[in-house]
């Protein structure tokens, strides 16, 4: 083989060897894909609070989710056999207590008011009433006709409102009548009328 041919053949082997090394080069450039940004999402800075937990019935709602604690029913109205009833400490002996103090004041008022004798005075039919009013009902006691003071046999009283210190009952009488009495305590069980009315019926 002359010399001429052997150049050539190594000239077409070199440009065949960089001609493949050249694809090669090519091919991996274009099969690596191009890098792409990554994608974030959006993520909330605050949690979202959770769900409010309804207060019980009958209770403001409070930071807290646990319910309070029911309270102790309260008994109230009559019990089981038609009696009144009354959930407080020994309220029922107090107010027994108290009326057998005041009830007779009432009474004897109510008796008194209207036993007006034949002949009566008016200082009479007052020294009756005396002993159950105050200084100043005393005094306006004075003032009055006695003839004029109207006819009835007592009938009972009914109480209207009642507290520690003060009572409201409504004497009446037969026929058709009543007065309203206004009693007061002094705090030590001594009652007195301080006020009285006519209601007619």
């Amino acid at each position: 083989m002359s010399r001429r041919m052997i150049i050539a053949a190594v000239v077409a082997g070199l440009a065949l060897t960089v001609g493949i090394l050249r694809t090669a080069d090519h091919d991996r450039r274009t099969s690596v894909p191009a890098p792409t940004a990554p994608v974030v999402s959006a993520v909330p800075s605050v949690a979202p609070a959770p769900s409010a937990v309804p207060a019980p019935s009958g209770h403001a709602a409070s930071g807290s989710a646990e319910p309070s604690a029911p309270s102790e029913p309260v008994e109230e109205g009559a019990g089981a056999d038609g009696s009144a009833r009354d959930a407080g400490p020994d309220s029922t002996g107090q107010d027994a207590a108290d009326r057998r103090a005041w009830e007779p004041v009432a009474t004897g008022f109510g008796r008194a008011f209207t036993a007006v004798r034949s002949g009566d005075a008016t200082p009479a039919w007052q020294a009756r009433l005396r002993p159950y009013v105050t200084a100043a009902v005393d005094k306006q006691l004075a003032t009055v006709d006695v003839g004029n003071v109207p006819r009835g046999r007592f009938d009972g009283l009914d109480v209207l409102d009642a507290s520690a210190e003060q009572v409201t009952v409504q004497a009446t009488y037969d026929p058709g009548w009543a007065l309203v009495l206004y009693l007061v305590s002094d705090g030590h069980h001594d009652w007195k009328v301080y006020r009285y009315d006519r209601l007619e019926q």
